[in-house]
């Protein structure tokens, strides 16, 4: 059954034409069609969830579903026809990203994929509303920085607003932080020099463009620490601002010859917690205390932090194993 389930899928579903769409890239999302003539409507789900015996449909292949979501993410779409499997798509998410078309993203999939439209006068208004919104974003200094589209970043960043070069993306990021992640030197400096706040975070996980670049681009960090030094002093001082997520040794080489160990103390157990090998192997190396100092919040030194986290692992793979030996 796992290797031809999504032909014996149909089987549990009432006989015609559909196409089922499995999303396991984050967690997993199902959706089915019915399909009539070049218009579809959201299938009955009670098609899908109904009790067939004592199993529904969706919890015959719900191992299969997780294990894909595990092993296998993807956008995966099948079509069926008259009661038959009959195609198999494995799409791309950039290209239907439901950060972009939000609760049309599956409309916008079937119109491109297999030229269908929803059923009835309100649904294709509904539809249409929604993709031009995603259209018009589509135009925006905030999707050029999302796609790390370096060109309009830079052209767009010459005629945008404050409003526009700060605008967040909920949940994901700013203009500038979307540069960073994607070690966007040139898009980072175009925004900043036409306005933009390098201390701009996203209320849904606080993340701010130089926390991103201290995890994925030491040479955004150093153009900020040569070219904005009060603001890299008030984010990195004393060994701050997400440090403990850095893999760069040239990093730990700068904020060593800037601030020696005073902080370096606290940082030890965030190396630990972010299991950042590299990073402590440094700050041990160059006289980090991790014996004398004791963290209020875990009230005890971070050798015995170690321990305590080693000591959550019984597999032989323990994660801790390298760390608790440093």
């Amino acid at each position: 059954m796992e290797n031809k389930w999504y032909e014996n899928f149909i089987n549990d579903l009432e006989y015609g034409d559909y196409i089922f769409i499995l999303n396991t890239l984050r967690g997993v999302q199902s959706a089915l069609y019915m399909i009539n003539g070049k218009e579809y409507s959201v299938a009955n789900m009670e098609l899908f969830n109904r009790k067939n015996g004592n199993i529904s449909p969706y919890e015959k292949y719900e191992s299969i579903f997780m294990d894909m979501m595990n092993n296998d993410k993807a956008l995966h779409v099948y079509r069926y026809e008259n009661g038959l499997f009959a195609e198999h798509k494995c799409l791309s998410e950039k290209r239907y990203d439901s950060f972009v078309y939000g609760d049309c993203t599956y409309d916008v999939l079937l119109k491109e994929e297999f030229c269908l439209e929803p059923k009835g006068d309100a649904a294709k208004s509904k539809f249409q509303k929604s993709f031009q919104k995603a259209e018009r974003f589509k135009k925006t200094l905030l999707y050029a920085c999302y796609v790390n589209d370096t060109q309009a970043i830079v052209e767009r960043a010459k005629t945008a607003s404050k409003a526009q070069l700060d605008k967040k993306f909920e949940y994901l990021g700013t203009p500038l932080s979307f540069c960073a992640k994607n070690d966007n030197l040139e898009g980072f400096k175009a925004l900043v020099e036409a306005g933009s706040d390098m201390n701009k975070s996203i209320t849904g996980g606080t993340v701010s463009p130089l926390d991103e670049a201290v995890k994925h681009s030491s040479d955004i960090i150093f153009y900020v620490h040569d070219n904005f030094p009060d603001i890299f002093e008030a984010h990195f001082k004393d060994w701050s601002g997400c440090i403990s997520y850095c893999t760069d040794i040239k990093i730990y080489e700068l904020m060593y010859r800037l601030y020696g160990t005073n902080g370096m103390e606290k940082l030890v157990f965030g190396l630990i917690s972010a299991r950042n090998v590299i990073g402590l192997k440094f700050v041990l190396e160059h006289g980090a205390d991790f014996l004398e100092y004791k963290a209020s919040y875990y009230k005890c030194n971070a050798l015995k932090y170690a321990e305590i986290e080693y000591n959550k692992y019984t597999d032989p793979d323990n994660p801790l194993k390298e760390i608790y030996n440093l």
